[in-house]
């Protein structure tokens, strides 16, 4: 019989533990809160936005608690059916019993968001506005609206 040599066995080791990765994590999804501003004084425009909900587990149906939000520029002087650019972080608290305080998975995303008059729309999810976004107002606009996000665990 033939042992493997160290350097092998971490490489097997290395290669089973990252096939076995994307199996163990779970896709989190649910209805969230959008709030914000959009700011069109500047060129490029900003678009800061917060984020909070409630996502569940698709296999597990656990309940976790995620926030998140950041500030994007345009890549366009508009800031109506453009795109803005910038790191979207999310947290969620994951937790593996009721009481537990579990373990916090954070994310600080370089990602691309399209906004259109009524909507945010995130790589991870749709936003609906509470009401349109008027292109044509130089100053600070607040933002709200609700809508479903899916991430990762």
């Amino acid at each position: 019989m033939k042992l493997m040599s160290p350097t092998r066995l971490i490489l097997a080791g290395v290669l089973f533990g990252l096939s076995l990765s994307p199996l163990s994590a779970e896709n989190y999804s649910g209805i969230v809160r959008l709030r914000g501003e959009v700011q069109n004084e500047a060129k490029p425009g900003s678009l800061s936005i917060s984020l909070s909900g409630q996502l569940t587990g698709k296999r597990s149906g656990d309940k976790v608690n995620m926030t998140g939000g950041g500030l994007l520029r345009s890549t366009t002087d508009a800031i109506v059916d453009t795109t803005f650019t910038g790191r979207l972080r999310t947290n969620m608290r994951l937790t593996s019993r009721p009481g537990s305080p579990g373990k916090l998975v954070r994310s600080n995303d370089l990602v691309v968001v399209r906004v259109t008059k009524t909507r945010v729309i995130l790589p991870i999810g749709r936003i609906k506005l509470e009401r349109p976004i008027d292109g044509t107002i130089a100053s600070k606009q607040r933002i709200k609206g609700f809508g479903r996000l899916t991430l990762k665990g």
